[in-house]
Protein backbone atom coordinates (compact mmCIF):
# COMPACT_ATOMS: atom_id res chain seq x y z
CA UNK A 1 0.00 0.00 0.00
CA UNK A 2 1.44 3.15 -0.92
CA UNK A 3 0.22 6.33 1.23
CA UNK A 4 -0.77 9.83 -0.46
CA UNK A 5 2.16 12.05 -0.63
CA UNK A 6 2.33 16.06 -1.58
CA UNK A 7 5.31 17.65 -3.63
CA UNK A 8 7.49 17.62 -0.69
CA UNK A 9 7.24 13.87 -0.26
CA UNK A 10 4.96 14.17 2.71
CA UNK A 11 2.72 11.75 3.97
CA UNK A 12 -1.08 12.91 5.18
CA UNK A 13 -2.42 11.02 8.28
CA UNK A 14 -5.48 11.10 9.56
CA UNK A 15 -5.32 9.77 13.18
CA UNK A 16 -8.94 9.82 15.60
CA UNK A 17 -8.10 10.90 18.86
CA UNK A 18 -9.97 10.87 22.51
CA UNK A 19 -8.94 13.64 23.93
CA UNK A 20 -12.63 14.13 25.52
CA UNK A 21 -16.06 12.46 25.17
CA UNK A 22 -16.36 12.73 21.49
CA UNK A 23 -13.89 11.77 18.81
CA UNK A 24 -11.80 14.60 17.56
CA UNK A 25 -10.18 14.46 13.93
CA UNK A 26 -6.04 15.26 14.08
CA UNK A 27 -4.66 16.28 10.77
CA UNK A 28 -1.24 15.32 10.94
CA UNK A 29 1.85 15.41 8.70
CA UNK A 30 5.07 13.76 9.16
CA UNK A 31 7.93 13.29 7.20
CA UNK A 32 8.82 9.55 6.43
CA UNK A 33 11.77 7.64 6.04
CA UNK A 34 12.69 4.54 4.93
CA UNK A 35 14.51 2.41 7.45
CA UNK A 36 15.17 -1.78 7.43
CA UNK A 37 12.27 -1.50 4.72
CA UNK A 38 10.09 -0.39 6.90
CA UNK A 39 8.56 3.24 6.87
CA UNK A 40 8.84 5.42 10.59
CA UNK A 41 7.68 8.60 11.06
CA UNK A 42 10.14 11.38 12.78
CA UNK A 43 10.42 15.14 13.54
CA UNK A 44 7.27 17.75 12.65
CA UNK A 45 3.20 17.77 13.23
CA UNK A 46 1.96 20.27 11.38
CA UNK A 47 -2.32 21.45 11.67
CA UNK A 48 -4.43 20.91 8.43
CA UNK A 49 -5.78 24.61 8.12
CA UNK A 50 -9.32 22.82 7.15
CA UNK A 51 -9.57 20.90 10.22
CA UNK A 52 -8.92 24.37 12.71
CA UNK A 53 -11.53 25.94 10.36
CA UNK A 54 -13.59 22.80 10.85
CA UNK A 55 -13.89 23.49 14.78
CA UNK A 56 -11.03 21.77 16.37
CA UNK A 57 -9.24 23.93 19.19
CA UNK A 58 -6.51 25.69 17.09
CA UNK A 59 -4.78 26.26 20.74
CA UNK A 60 -4.09 22.70 21.45
CA UNK A 61 -0.05 22.35 21.36
CA UNK A 62 0.26 19.34 19.21
CA UNK A 63 4.06 18.86 20.18
CA UNK A 64 3.35 18.24 23.41
CA UNK A 65 1.37 14.59 22.47
CA UNK A 66 4.66 13.37 21.09
CA UNK A 67 2.76 11.42 17.98
CA UNK A 68 5.74 9.52 16.97
CA UNK A 69 5.68 6.26 15.26
CA UNK A 70 6.67 4.95 18.75
CA UNK A 71 4.07 6.37 20.43
CA UNK A 72 1.11 6.75 18.08
CA UNK A 73 -0.29 3.33 19.26
CA UNK A 74 -0.32 3.99 22.92
CA UNK A 75 -1.18 7.01 22.14
CA UNK A 76 -4.59 5.37 20.37
CA UNK A 77 -4.85 3.50 22.48
CA UNK A 78 -6.21 5.92 25.52
CA UNK A 79 -9.81 5.88 25.77
CA UNK A 80 -11.47 6.54 28.83
CA UNK A 81 -9.36 6.80 31.79
CA UNK A 82 -5.93 8.36 32.48
CA UNK A 83 -6.03 7.71 36.30
CA UNK A 84 -7.06 4.94 38.36
CA UNK A 85 -7.59 4.98 42.62
CA UNK A 86 -5.82 2.00 44.00
CA UNK A 87 -9.57 -0.12 45.38
CA UNK A 88 -7.65 -0.93 48.67
CA UNK A 89 -5.81 2.56 49.40
CA UNK A 90 -7.33 5.40 48.50
CA UNK A 91 -4.34 7.42 49.36
CA UNK A 92 -2.84 5.30 46.02
CA UNK A 93 -3.48 6.64 42.71
CA UNK A 94 -2.25 5.66 39.08
CA UNK A 95 -1.51 7.88 36.60
CA UNK A 96 -1.68 7.07 33.25
CA UNK A 97 1.86 8.26 31.39
CA UNK A 98 1.86 7.31 27.21
CA UNK A 99 6.12 8.78 27.04
CA UNK A 100 7.00 7.02 30.67
CA UNK A 101 9.17 4.15 30.35
CA UNK A 102 8.60 2.48 33.70
CA UNK A 103 6.50 2.09 36.74
CA UNK A 104 7.65 5.26 39.34
CA UNK A 105 5.90 5.60 42.59
CA UNK A 106 6.14 9.04 44.04
CA UNK A 107 5.14 10.28 47.44
CA UNK A 108 3.02 13.81 47.17
CA UNK A 109 3.28 15.05 50.38
CA UNK A 110 1.28 18.02 49.95
CA UNK A 111 -1.77 16.08 48.84
CA UNK A 112 -0.55 13.08 51.38
CA UNK A 113 -0.64 10.94 48.36
CA UNK A 114 1.00 8.29 46.63
CA UNK A 115 1.24 9.10 42.29
CA UNK A 116 1.72 6.04 40.33
CA UNK A 117 2.98 6.57 36.79
CA UNK A 118 1.84 3.53 34.57
CA UNK A 119 4.10 3.66 31.37
CA UNK A 120 3.18 2.94 27.85
CA UNK A 121 -1.00 1.88 28.01
CA UNK A 122 -3.62 1.23 30.01
CA UNK A 123 -2.79 -1.84 29.81
CA UNK A 124 0.60 -2.34 32.19
CA UNK A 125 -2.06 -1.10 34.99
CA UNK A 126 -2.09 -4.64 36.21
CA UNK A 127 2.29 -4.33 36.09
CA UNK A 128 1.43 -1.05 38.50
CA UNK A 129 -0.93 -2.72 40.87
CA UNK A 130 1.53 -5.18 41.42
CA UNK A 131 4.48 -3.20 41.95
CA UNK A 132 2.60 -1.64 44.30
CA UNK A 133 1.74 -4.34 46.41
CA UNK A 134 5.47 -5.77 46.39
CA UNK A 135 6.17 -2.17 48.06
CA UNK A 136 3.29 -1.61 50.36
CA UNK A 137 5.46 -1.65 53.42
CA UNK A 138 7.77 0.49 52.46
CA UNK A 139 4.78 2.91 50.95
CA UNK A 140 3.38 2.52 54.52
CA UNK A 141 5.71 3.79 56.18
CA UNK A 142 6.84 6.87 53.78
CA UNK A 143 3.13 8.11 54.20
CA UNK A 144 4.05 7.58 58.37
CA UNK A 145 6.63 9.75 57.76
CA UNK A 146 4.75 12.69 56.27
CA UNK A 147 5.31 16.11 58.73
CA UNK A 148 1.71 17.02 60.32
CA UNK A 149 -0.52 18.28 58.15
CA UNK A 150 -1.13 22.15 58.51
CA UNK A 151 -4.34 22.31 56.82
CA UNK A 152 -5.70 26.20 56.46
CA UNK A 153 -8.57 26.42 59.28
CA UNK A 154 -9.42 28.81 61.69
CA UNK A 155 -6.69 28.43 64.48
CA UNK A 156 -4.57 26.26 62.74
CA UNK A 157 -0.66 26.75 62.35
CA UNK A 158 1.52 27.48 59.31
CA UNK A 159 4.62 28.02 58.26
CA UNK A 160 5.62 31.75 56.94
CA UNK A 161 9.05 32.73 56.69
CA UNK A 162 10.55 30.15 58.90
CA UNK A 163 8.24 30.58 61.27
CA UNK A 164 5.49 29.35 63.00
CA UNK A 165 1.72 31.11 62.42
CA UNK A 166 -1.31 31.36 63.87
CA UNK A 167 -4.15 31.52 61.01
CA UNK A 168 -6.96 33.25 62.49
CA UNK A 169 -10.56 34.41 60.62
CA UNK A 170 -12.54 37.44 61.77
CA UNK A 171 -15.51 37.86 60.40
CA UNK A 172 -15.13 40.92 59.12
CA UNK A 173 -13.60 42.27 55.11
CA UNK A 174 -10.67 43.37 54.63
CA UNK A 175 -7.43 42.17 53.58
CA UNK A 176 -5.52 39.26 54.75
CA UNK A 177 -1.76 40.71 56.61
CA UNK A 178 0.65 39.82 59.08
CA UNK A 179 0.98 40.25 62.54
CA UNK A 180 4.49 39.85 62.96
CA UNK A 181 4.70 40.63 66.94
CA UNK A 182 1.96 37.89 67.77
CA UNK A 183 2.40 36.04 65.35
CA UNK A 184 -0.74 35.73 63.45
CA UNK A 185 -1.59 35.32 59.74
CA UNK A 186 -5.29 37.44 59.39
CA UNK A 187 -7.37 36.13 56.36
CA UNK A 188 -10.67 37.36 56.21
CA UNK A 189 -12.82 35.40 54.75
CA UNK A 190 -15.42 32.61 55.28
CA UNK A 191 -15.02 29.20 56.37
CA UNK A 192 -15.69 27.71 52.97
CA UNK A 193 -13.17 30.34 50.78
CA UNK A 194 -11.01 30.94 53.88
CA UNK A 195 -8.38 27.53 52.68
CA UNK A 196 -8.29 29.33 49.11
CA UNK A 197 -7.96 32.49 49.91
CA UNK A 198 -5.16 32.17 52.19
CA UNK A 199 -3.33 30.02 49.38
CA UNK A 200 -3.95 33.00 47.30
CA UNK A 201 -2.20 35.40 49.81
CA UNK A 202 0.79 33.31 50.31
CA UNK A 203 1.08 32.98 46.42
CA UNK A 204 0.97 36.62 46.11
CA UNK A 205 3.33 36.95 48.86
CA UNK A 206 6.16 34.85 47.29
CA UNK A 207 5.37 36.05 44.08
CA UNK A 208 6.67 39.36 45.28
CA UNK A 209 9.68 38.16 47.67
CA UNK A 210 10.74 35.97 44.64
CA UNK A 211 10.53 38.57 41.72
CA UNK A 212 12.43 41.34 43.93
CA UNK A 213 15.14 38.87 45.26
CA UNK A 214 15.79 37.90 41.70
CA UNK A 215 16.10 41.04 39.74
CA UNK A 216 18.54 41.78 42.40
CA UNK A 217 20.81 38.88 41.73
CA UNK A 218 20.75 38.78 37.78
CA UNK A 219 21.20 42.72 38.37
CA UNK A 220 24.72 42.09 40.15
CA UNK A 221 25.18 39.50 37.30
CA UNK A 222 24.64 41.96 34.16
CA UNK A 223 21.74 39.75 33.13
CA UNK A 224 17.88 39.94 33.25
CA UNK A 225 15.30 38.11 33.83
CA UNK A 226 12.43 37.57 31.40
CA UNK A 227 9.64 35.81 33.13
CA UNK A 228 9.27 34.76 36.65
CA UNK A 229 6.62 31.91 37.33
CA UNK A 230 5.22 31.09 40.50
CA UNK A 231 3.92 27.14 40.88
CA UNK A 232 3.06 24.48 43.45
CA UNK A 233 5.69 22.09 42.27
CA UNK A 234 6.56 18.79 44.52
CA UNK A 235 10.02 18.00 43.43
CA UNK A 236 12.30 21.48 42.17
CA UNK A 237 12.38 24.49 44.33
CA UNK A 238 13.41 26.33 41.58
CA UNK A 239 14.25 25.99 37.73
CA UNK A 240 16.11 28.26 34.92
CA UNK A 241 15.43 28.21 31.38
CA UNK A 242 17.83 30.32 29.11
CA UNK A 243 16.99 30.56 25.37
CA UNK A 244 17.41 33.63 22.67
CA UNK A 245 14.04 34.40 23.29
CA UNK A 246 14.66 34.84 26.96
CA UNK A 247 15.22 34.24 30.32
CA UNK A 248 12.54 31.92 32.13
CA UNK A 249 12.89 31.16 36.35
CA UNK A 250 10.00 29.69 38.05
CA UNK A 251 9.94 28.87 41.22
CA UNK A 252 7.58 27.18 44.13
CA UNK A 253 5.11 29.09 46.14
CA UNK A 254 6.12 27.49 49.42
CA UNK A 255 9.94 28.86 49.43
CA UNK A 256 7.64 31.70 51.50
CA UNK A 257 7.19 29.50 54.07
CA UNK A 258 11.02 28.90 54.97
CA UNK A 259 13.00 31.64 56.44
CA UNK A 260 13.81 34.30 54.16
CA UNK A 261 17.83 33.60 53.88
CA UNK A 262 16.42 30.39 52.22
CA UNK A 263 14.44 32.22 49.56
CA UNK A 264 17.24 34.55 48.70
CA UNK A 265 19.65 31.76 48.41
CA UNK A 266 16.91 29.51 46.24
CA UNK A 267 16.92 32.66 44.14
CA UNK A 268 20.11 33.37 44.03
CA UNK A 269 21.06 29.69 42.89
CA UNK A 270 18.84 30.49 40.09
CA UNK A 271 20.38 33.37 38.71
CA UNK A 272 23.79 31.88 38.76
CA UNK A 273 22.32 29.36 35.91
CA UNK A 274 21.98 32.33 33.76
CA UNK A 275 25.58 31.80 33.88
CA UNK A 276 26.84 28.64 34.69
CA UNK A 277 23.75 26.22 33.19
CA UNK A 278 25.60 23.29 35.46
CA UNK A 279 26.92 22.80 38.92
CA UNK A 280 30.06 22.70 38.41
CA UNK A 281 32.86 24.47 40.81
CA UNK A 282 32.59 27.72 38.92
CA UNK A 283 28.73 27.56 39.22
CA UNK A 284 28.96 27.10 42.79
CA UNK A 285 31.91 29.91 43.38
CA UNK A 286 29.37 32.09 41.37
CA UNK A 287 26.81 31.43 44.31
CA UNK A 288 28.97 32.16 46.97
CA UNK A 289 29.29 35.71 45.45
CA UNK A 290 25.84 36.21 45.29
CA UNK A 291 25.20 34.77 48.76
CA UNK A 292 27.21 33.91 52.14
CA UNK A 293 24.59 31.36 52.85
CA UNK A 294 24.77 28.43 50.53
CA UNK A 295 25.49 25.97 52.92
CA UNK A 296 23.26 26.39 56.24
CA UNK A 297 20.63 27.41 53.23
CA UNK A 298 21.14 23.85 51.86
CA UNK A 299 21.25 21.98 55.35
CA UNK A 300 18.21 24.15 55.92
CA UNK A 301 16.34 22.51 52.97
CA UNK A 302 17.73 19.20 53.61
CA UNK A 303 16.44 19.07 56.88
CA UNK A 304 13.07 20.96 56.49
CA UNK A 305 12.34 20.88 53.00
CA UNK A 306 9.53 18.57 53.46
CA UNK A 307 7.36 20.40 56.27
CA UNK A 308 7.10 23.07 53.82
CA UNK A 309 4.93 20.50 51.63
CA UNK A 310 2.93 20.02 54.70
CA UNK A 311 1.47 23.54 54.69
CA UNK A 312 -2.12 23.69 53.35
CA UNK A 313 -2.18 20.09 53.37
CA UNK A 314 -5.50 18.40 54.41
CA UNK A 315 -4.99 16.20 57.44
Amino acid sequence: MVAPTNSNGVIAILVKSTISAPLLSLALAAKFKPRNNVVTATYTIEWKKNFIMSGFPSHLNLAKLNLRAANRKAAASVSGNTKWIDENDARIIYYLRPRARRIRIKMDAANRTVAVTVPGSASKLKDAKRFVLDKYDWILVQLEAFPPAQPFIAGGNVWLRGEIYTLHSPETRGRPKVDTELKHLIVPAHKDTLEGRTKRFLIRTAREALTHCTHVHASALGKTVDKISVRDTSSRWGSCVSRRTGNHISYSWRLICAPPFVLDYVTAHECAHLIHPDHSKNFWNLCNELVDTVKPAESWLKNHGNKLHAVGARG
